[in-house]
């Protein structure tokens, strides 16, 4: 019999009275090939959904079918990074399988850690060639010199980059070296930096060819609805 021996009474005992824990998920490992990167060549991007499986455990999806998944990427949010999505097997839960990115475990409040992890797209991914990221990324570019371009607008129209009466009416440089005036680069570089997914997507060269007419370097102000460089008529 097990516990016959005293010896062997007191030293399981106390084992078999600890407390039941929620233990961590066991990691899953990726293997990535490091010379390609695990996003070249692949065309879709997915939109991504987190679903709650358990309590204190979350599973990070790409939104899209299984045969394109192996084909798309997908923005992780955890870590603000975009990542391949790969194909997760039937399971009894997920019957058809899906389309994962990774899988989190809450080790403490607030604290997540990944369980399955993702697979994120090299750095190199996110300005090189024609692939899917770079395309996402100079879109994202663009659409921060679009914001940029309405955020100026706004100043050009108050005419506040000068601290004279004139600003409404006078061009607006892109560089000035003027008492109580600002260029609109400088202006554009403190209103509207912004970093997605690791990376700077306010670009002052995308900028400057949206705001700028011909080879002028002033900044159009009938972009904003201005009569040229007159703003005084166009409401605030």
């Amino acid at each position: 019999p097990l516990f016959d021996s005293p010896a062997v009474m007191f030293t399981v005992l106390p084992l078999l009275l600890l407390p039941c824990v929620a233990v961590r998920p066991a990691m899953q490992e990726a293997v990535v090939d490091s010379t390609t990167g695990p996003c070249k060549g692949r065309s879709k991007l997915a939109e991504t959904k987190t679903l709650q499986k358990a309590a204190g455990l979350e599973e990070q999806i790409c939104v899209t079918d299984l045969e394109s998944c192996e084909d798309s990427i997908a923005y992780e949010p955890r870590k603000d990074q975009y990542v391949a999505c790969k194909k997760q097997f039937p399971t009894p839960s997920q019957p058809h399988g899906q389309c994962l990115m990774a899988s989190w475990f809450e080790e403490s409040p607030g604290d997540w850690g990944e369980v399955d992890r993702a697979f994120p797209c090299s750095g190199d991914e996110y300005w090189k060639g024609s692939g899917i990221l770079a395309q996402t990324i100079m879109d994202k570019v663009k659409d921060n010199a679009e914001r940029c371009k309405r955020a100026l607008c706004e100043i050009a129209i108050s005419g506040e980059w000068s601290n004279s009466q004139d600003g409404k009416v006078k061009p607006w440089p892109e560089s000035t070296w003027k008492p109580g005036k600002r260029g609109w680069a400088k202006t554009a570089e403190k209103t509207c930096k912004e970093i997605h997914a690791g990376q700077p997507i306010f670009h002052p060269p995308v900028l400057k060819k949206l705001v700028t007419s011909g080879s002028g370097s002033n900044f159009d102000k009938t972009l904003c609805g201005c009569k040229g460089d007159d703003c005084s008529d166009v409401a605030k």
